[in-house]
């Protein structure tokens, strides 16, 4: 692949120039024919680059645009003061649309610094308004922290935004001890060396740490602040003198002047002890990424991201806490358990799993593993090779090794199954037959025979704090459920269907953690069918993003339709189309103008008295979805089996009423509390609810908008992702199930 990394580069002495330097040194050791465009001019400062640009220059952005389609890839390493030269509202409106310009050509941009105020309006609407443009041009915007994730998503909905640690790509520039490193630095090689390394500016507040250290009673400690001016400014310059003057107040403390290398850099870390972080502001900080390279403990402010890029026994100080106490608490042993801040390290744990995989349940937990990587954990998938659901469960067509939107996936082979053994058998469960040992032994082991991934879920168990296990049915979720026992937790998409009352669930979920739910009425079903204590399960919901550009009228003159309704889902007999299509042949009798759409995967066999009434348009994209729910009188969601339905929620997002089952718990709960549309019960109620959406449609807009309030008010993905956290956090710390 050829790709074009735009950045500033070494000798540039600054973290972005040494953090892109092992980004373009990873590329280029995986095969990558990477070019490097310098953002300084031809001369002094160009280093490494092999094109040069001057970013500030109209003509010189216009240059790099024209630059980048002859590259597969571009990377863009963003900081404010590399484009711009302050924040006068002018130069920011142009040079943002040109910048806007740039990143719409592909670019990937990677978020070293973001001036948020901007986003949010501080320099005036018209600002805001180019920032926000620019930012959405780019295919993918990188952060290093869940809290610029948040940050950005907060400010820039449904945003490209993907997270990469910035320890991601760094290797250290020199490996070496730290007795060697303290010899090679003159340094005590005994002593307990604290040190505040990097540009010496006051926003990174060392002038507090060397106050804070002067009061810590330990002799033999000694406090290092290294670094050196990043730009000369008036402010910069009196605060180096006002560090000269702490530092000569304490012989403990010593201030070190000097630009350094990338391999001075490494010494220095690895002769400390103690990486002190006491920044005021900063959103995320490439030292306390290179601190953990080396295995160092950390004390940090708890300001910007920095919370989440800290380690087991590192030291977190809130605002208004003694520093001074902090660093005498780095000097005692680190604790045996992990700090209260330290990212989950979550597993996900799928049947199948990828960005084109169709199904609602398939998208949650997709999106859930996106999600919570992005808001600061560490997440890793384990699934199968297999496609999809309805692709053939023999065929291992997936690769053994991906990323999926950022997020580790490790896949696996099934191996082939005895079809003719377990179709009847499975037809019979489904039925709620009663099945003896050895046929539930045949259902369970011919369903997704899968060793290698019940394997490794073994043996990793120990790297992850909590499993999260999708999709309750599969035989996948079963054998990972006992691989992993009491670190399990368990997001079912549960259905009151006979399946559920086999008694190998229940046996194998009895000792998981607990349970995620995403409905209310799921919740005590799993807790009657699985047992699992109240206490242990949470409902989180599903969230969803603002919905994309629709029109209430282009699909209906795409496809040459009158009035329509809409079903949206997988054809099948689980979902009750058999029903819906039974009961709308019916009501088209004496309505013979009513058109009933379907969209989703699986076959539709038409009847000959159905042309004209019923047009099946197979899997449609996303934008026309939309714009099919958008212009439809009702969505109709007949299915009894549904965990949580994000198609009614899509339909809700529009702004248009749904009508569901009466006996679905799940469905009718939702009409119920957001007032959204209306319920069904047989072929009657069916059909007058179908008169009220088309001949009442001030009724029916009402419907639509309850609806829409309801969804906004409880499933954005900020109020869901926080429920998710705060329900894998609590279980994380409630220990295994007592027998």
């Amino acid at each position: 692949m050829r790709v074009l990394v735009v950045t500033s580069v070494p000798p540039t002495r600054c973290g972005i120039a040494a953090y892109a330097s092992q980004q373009v040194a990873r590329l280029r050791a995986e095969g990558h024919a990477v070019t490097v465009a310098s953002l300084e001019h031809d001369g002094e400062g160009a280093g490494e680059a092999d094109l040069h640009f001057r970013l500030k220059r109209t003509s010189d952005l216009l240059a790099l645009a024209r630059l980048v389609p002859a590259f597969d890839r571009c990377v863009l390493h963003y900081q404010h003061d590399f484009f711009f030269d302050g924040l006068q509202a002018r130069q920011l409106v142009t040079h943002n649309l040109l910048l806007g310009a740039l990143f719409a050509r592909g670019v990937e941009v990677v978020c070293h610094e973001i001036v948020y105020p901007l986003l949010a309006g501080d320099c005036g609407a018209l600002v805001a308004a180019s920032e926000r443009f620019k930012w959405r041009c780019a295919r993918l915007l990188w952060v290093h922290t869940a809290f610029e994730a948040t940050t950005l998503q907060r400010l820039l909905p449904g945003a490209p935004v993907r997270r990469r640690d910035h320890h991601a790509d760094f290797t250290k520039f020199r490996d070496v001890d730290q007795a060697t490193a303290r010899r090679d630095l003159s340094l005590p090689p005994s002593a307990k060396i604290f040190l505040c390394i990097g540009f010496l500016q006051p926003h990174k507040g060392f002038d507090r740490a060397m106050r804070a250290f002067s009061a810590l009673p330990d002799a033999a400690a000694r406090l290092f602040v290294v670094g050196a001016a990043r730009v000369p400014k008036p402010e910069t310059l009196a605060h180096i003198q006002e560090l000269k003057a702490l530092a000569q107040t304490d012989s403990r403390i010593a201030l070190v002047e000097g630009f350094l290398s990338d391999a001075q850099f490494d010494t220095w870390l690895s002769a400390a002890d103690v990486v002190v972080v006491p920044y005021r502001e900063i959103c995320s900080s490439s030292v306390v990424a290179r601190a953990r390279l080396f295995g160092k403990r950390v004390v940090a402010a708890a300001v910007g991201g920095l919370a989440t890029q800290l380690a087991a026994g590192d030291v977190l100080v809130q605002p208004g806490e003694s520093w001074t106490h902090a660093l005498q608490r780095a000097l005692d042993p680190p604790a045996p358990q992990a700090i209260a801040n330290a990212p989950l390290r979550l597993a996900v744990v799928a049947p199948w799993y990828g960005a084109d995989v169709p199904g609602g349940g398939e998208r949650v937990v997709r999106e859930f593993a996106q999600r919570l990587a992005a808001s600061g954990a560490e997440v890793e998938v384990f699934t199968t090779q297999i496609a999809s659901y309805f692709s053939d469960w023999s065929k291992n067509a997936r690769p053994a090794e991906a990323r999926v939107a950022g997020v580790a996936v490790h896949r696996f082979p099934v191996e082939p199954r005895d079809a003719m053994g377990f179709g009847p058998i499975a037809a019979r469960a489904s039925a709620g037959e009663p099945l003896s040992a050895a046929e539930r032994a045949v259902f369970f082991g011919e369903m997704i025979r899968a060793p290698g991934l019940a394997a490794a879920l073994a043996a990793n168990r120990e790297r992850f704090d909590l499993f999260l296990l999708g999709h309750y049915m599969f035989a996948t979720t079963v054998s990972a459920a006992l691989a992993v026992g009491d670190k399990g937790v368990l997001l079912p998409f549960l259905h009151d269907e006979p399946y559920a009352r086999l008694p190998a669930y229940r046996e194998a979920f009895a000792g998981l953690r607990g349970a995620l739910l995403l409905s209310g009425p799921e919740a005590p079903l799993a807790q009657r069918l699985f047992g699992l204590p109240p206490e242990r399960c949470a409902v989180v919901g599903a969230g969803l993003d603002p919905p994309g550009r629709f029109s209430r009228f282009t699909f209906a003159r795409r496809h040459g339709l009158g009035r329509y309704f809409l079903y949206l889902g997988r054809k099948e007999d689980g979902k009750n189309v058999p029903l819906l299509l039974s009961h709308f042949r019916a009501y088209w009798r004496t309505h013979p103008k009513a058109t009933l759409v379907l969209i989703g995967p699986g076959a539709f066999e038409p009847l000959p008295g159905d042309a004209g009434s019923i047009v099946d348009l197979g899997v449609v994209c996303e934008r026309e979805k939309r714009d099919a729910l958008a212009g439809a009188l009702a969505l109709l969601q007949p299915s009894v089996l549904e965990s949580f339905s994000l198609s009614i929620m899509e339909s809700w997002q529009v702004a248009r009423p749904v009508l569901v089952h009466a006996d679905c718990p799940v469905t009718r709960d939702h009409v119920e509390r957001s007032g959204g549309g209306l319920i069904f019960s047989d072929a009657a109620t069916f059909a007058a609810a179908l008169d009220r959406f088309a001949e009442r449609p001030a009724e029916a807009k009402s419907f639509g908008r309850a609806g829409k309030a309801y969804v906004k008010r409880e499933f954005g993905w900020s109020e869901v992702t926080q429920r998710l956290l705060s329900a894998l956090e609590d279980l994380r710390g409630a220990g295994p199930r007592q027998s």
